[in-house]
């Protein structure tokens, strides 16, 4: 009888040791994004890659704007929401952003990170002069100190709203995927909780 129960407690002792270093090893992820509305976020004009990993790419093939854009308006709007899962003892330490498109006369890209719920973020406003046309990179750092502060894990949802504006009818800006280039790339930074 002792060493039957000596025999289940080494297995049992066996697996949870076993076991513990998946948990420590996961990270926070990106799920699928979701709640996709706006003009320059239809449905069917954006493929999302990285799901389910720490590295999340959203391109738009029709987000733009501008009297010789697709929607032929100069002010578009793409507004999605961003699920990020936390496993337990892990806490998200930098969540970044880098927007990426073309811009030619003047032009104007906005975001707005917010956590769902009552509190908004400040607005993120890039304004362009390009008379001949350039490729942009705008990088966003946030750093979500409110989020899992407790360590439990769980999911995060981060709204994302977005606007871009043309200047005037000889203006023109993008974020879509014409040279394969232009994306929103989103990335998780975590840290262990101690």
């Amino acid at each position: 009888m002792n060493t039957r129960f000596a025999t289940v407690l080494s297995v049992g002792m066996l697996l949870l040791i076993a076991l513990q270093p998946v948990e420590a090893n996961r990270k926070a992820m990106f799920k699928r994004i979701s709640a996709l509305s706006g003009a320059g976020c239809e449905q069917g004009s954006v493929a999302v890659a990285g799901e389910n990993t720490e590295t999340l790419s959203v391109l738009f093939s029709q987000y733009d704007a501008g009297r010789e854009s697709r929607s032929g308006t100069l002010h578009t709007k793409c507004e999605f929401s961003l699920p990020i899962s936390v496993p337990p003892g892990q806490r998200l330490s930098v969540l970044t952003a880098e927007w990426q498109g073309y811009v030619k006369g003047r032009g104007a890209l906005s975001r707005v990170y917010s956590l769902t719920g009552p509190r908004q973020r400040p607005r993120r406003v890039s304004r362009y002069r390009e008379p001949e046309g350039k490729n942009y990179l705008e990088r966003d750092d946030m750093y979500p100190r409110e989020i899992n502060r407790n360590c439990h894990g769980g999911e995060i949802n981060i709204r994302v709203k977005s606007d871009i504006i043309a200047a005037n009818a000889r203006s023109y800006i993008a974020v879509d995927t014409v040279d394969l280039q232009n994306q929103v790339v989103f990335r998780l930074h975590w840290t262990p909780c101690r």
